[in-house]
């Protein structure tokens, strides 16, 4: 699946990758990445976060994390924190890209800090 399929599939659970869904309510108002998985045969959701807000790549990588921390026996109450790895850093770096007008008026591209 490709990141601009995101904002287009109908309302439903759209299965990503085993255990990544994206679930789409009220019309595609609401996209958001859940992982889905079983530990020791119970079942496990966890809602990543905002299909608006995280890349495909990004919830892959998340879904990754949380899957690890499940099997390994760890809870997933906690906020998942990104792992230091390249491409954290380049999604991370995509959305904090802001596009503001210049006193000029001229579309000038900004960037925040990560951290």
């Amino acid at each position: 699946m490709k990141q601009s399929d995101v904002m287009t599939l109908p309302d439903g659970l759209h299965r990503i990758e085993p255990g990544l869904y994206l679930r789409v309510r009220e019309g595609g108002k609401f996209r958001n990445w859940v992982l889905k998985i079983q530990v020791k045969g119970k079942s496990i959701q966890k809602m990543i976060g905002s299909a608006r807000k995280l890349s495909i790549l990004q919830a892959k990588e998340q879904a990754k994390i949380l899957r690890g921390k499940a099997l390994s026996g760890q809870s997933l109450s906690e906020k998942v924190e990104q792992e230091d790895s390249h491409l954290s850093k380049t999604s991370m770096l995509r959305q904090s890209k802001l596009v503001r007008k210049s006193a000029s008026g001229k579309m000038t591209k900004h960037f925040t800090s990560g951290t």
